[in-house]
């Protein structure tokens, strides 16, 4: 984002179900709060489907990727699908929703 929203977030984060298309869209202050965003939005929808989440998939950024958010999914059995480097299209319905999110800010 360009601008810091209400909150001071400079970030934000989206999870979508292939499934259903449901989206959650969360802001992030740092890149680093990525890994709790996660936990934050599987528990919201584990709860609320009644289903697991089974996996996890995206890109290669530093914010996917650490020991402790690959602990946190191996301990939950959650498989990590990561995109080869440099290919957005492989994570196209994101790409394409956070092209879509950013469009409607800059109207606002």
């Amino acid at each position: 984002m360009k601008v810091k929203s209400i909150g001071n977030a400079r970030y934000f984060i989206t999870f979508i179900d292939d499934k259903t298309g449901w989206t959650e869209v969360r802001f992030l202050k740092n890149k680093s709060e990525a890994w709790e965003k996660f936990k934050e939005v599987k528990d919201l929808l584990e709860r609320q489907s009644g289903c697991k989440v089974k996996f996890l998939q995206s890109d290669r950024g530093g914010e996917y990727i650490g020991e402790k958010f690959d602990d946190y999914l191996k301990e939950l059995g959650i498989q990590r699908r990561l995109t080869v480097k440099n290919t957005p299209e492989q994570n196209g319905i994101a790409e394409r929703k956070n092209r879509t999110l950013l469009d409607i800010t800059e109207v606002l």
